[in-house]
């Protein structure tokens, strides 16, 4: 008797470690509000690439939500589209036991900070951009933020302690306006090389005119690597 007692008892013990354990609360003060707040920060965070502390729920908007105060599932879920700039719209779903409990459409206003770079001097056109780090909110920025400047020059004046944006950097040329240049013309076996200076800023590749004042005309060619223009004959 005792063994059949002690086949049933493992028997027991094996079943009962099957059963699904039970899934807890989120909250832990029994306020379901507290836990949408983290859980819409962290995704905003997450779709800015930011850090979580630059992210702050100011207005949640949230109604009809004690009834889920013990939530254990809470899902976030923003538009793609959406700009993080004025209100934001979030759709949130709770679940409790793995059955919905609430689902809402919310516009939150939230304070997201972002860090940018600022002319740290007054910059001219076609001057070196000179940056250094600030964190403004979000909102105060009406227009894309310049994040790769390397090899970037000012297209516009830009005053010190401007945010830099997209709009008012380009490309560092390979070559600026007015360089002397070798320009060098060939056709088969025949080279001639003459100098000339070049009519705008290009990049090596570019299609490019030389005025060239041994000519006294206007050349087309191609800038290569090794600073030269190349004329191609006809063959």
């Amino acid at each position: 008797m005792s063994f059949l007692w002690l086949i049933y008892s493992v028997f027991a013990e094996q079943l009962g470690a099957l059963e699904p354990t039970a899934r807890l609360p989120l909250s832990s003060d029994g306020d379901i509000s507290v836990v949408i707040k983290r859980e819409i920060e962290k995704e905003v965070a997450i779709q800015l690439e930011i850090p979580r502390e630059d992210v702050s729920v100011e207005y949640l908007g949230l109604g009809g939500a004690r009834k889920c105060n013990d939530a254990d599932h809470v899902s976030v879920s923003i538009p793609v589209s959406e700009d993080f700039r004025g209100s934001v719209l979030v759709f949130v779903t709770a679940e409790m036991e793995g059955q919905i409990c609430g689902q809402w459409n919310l516009q939150t206003r939230m304070e997201i900070w972002q860090e940018v770079s600022v002319a740290s001097e007054s910059i001219s056109i076609g001057e070196d951009i000179v940056t250094s780090p600030k964190k403004i909110r979000r909102e105060q920025l009406r227009f894309s933020a310049a994040t790769d400047l390397e090899s970037k020059i000012a297209r516009v004046p830009i005053k010190k302690g401007e945010v830099i944006l997209n709009s008012q950097i380009r490309e560092k040329p390979d070559q600026v306006r007015g360089t002397r240049v070798v320009v060098v013309y060939k056709n088969g076996n025949l080279e001639i090389r003459t100098e000339g200076h070049l009519m705008a800023d290009a990049m090596v590749g570019d299609e490019v005119k030389v005025s060239s004042q041994m000519t006294s005309s206007v050349l087309h060619g191609i800038l290569k690597m090794d600073g030269n223009v190349y004329i191609e004959g006809k063959k």
